[in-house]
């Protein structure tokens, strides 16, 4: 904006609404494995685990997450103990940087919603559903950092 003058920015109705992106990365192939709910919480997680061992039925699951309270509450570390099948990585606390899953969230963020306004989250989320689906397995590993 210039110097002196108030830029007007667009705040749509129910600002303060929000959703969530849940998602696995493959470092070995790429894979990306997603599902948008309404928020976060242990039974959005627990759902997202659901898919993740639909999709790899006959494979031992390791996810690397960060130690955010629905990662450790109660009711998912009970799932966790009828669903061996799948193992949580805990990260040391604050460190985001080690996981590459996080450099696709900071590229989506930069392509769908960084410098942009929504009149309501539909296209919002849409948007970042048809980016995470039309991000090639190659292309995900080059922007998680672990191909050049």
């Amino acid at each position: 904006m210039k110097v002196g003058q108030q830029a007007k920015i667009l705040t749509p109705n129910n600002w303060n609404r929000y959703f969530s992106v849940f998602g696995a990365f493959s470092p070995l192939d790429g894979e990306i494995i997603f599902k948008i709910f309404d928020r976060k919480n242990g039974g959005y997680f627990i759902e997202f685990l659901e898919l993740l061992l639909k999709t790899y039925p006959t494979l031992d699951i390791y996810l690397v997450v960060d130690r955010a309270t629905y990662h450790r509450s109660r009711m998912v570390k009970e799932w966790l103990t009828k669903n061996p099948k799948i193992h949580l990585i805990y990260l040391p606390p604050k460190s985001p940087r080690l996981n590459p899953v996080e450099h696709i969230w900071r590229w989506l963020k930069g392509e769908v919603a960084a410098n942009r306004t929504y009149v309501d989250l539909e296209p919002l989320k849409q948007g970042c559903i048809e980016k995470l689906s039309s991000l090639t397995s190659e292309d995900a590993l080059r922007v998680a950092g672990l191909k050049s």
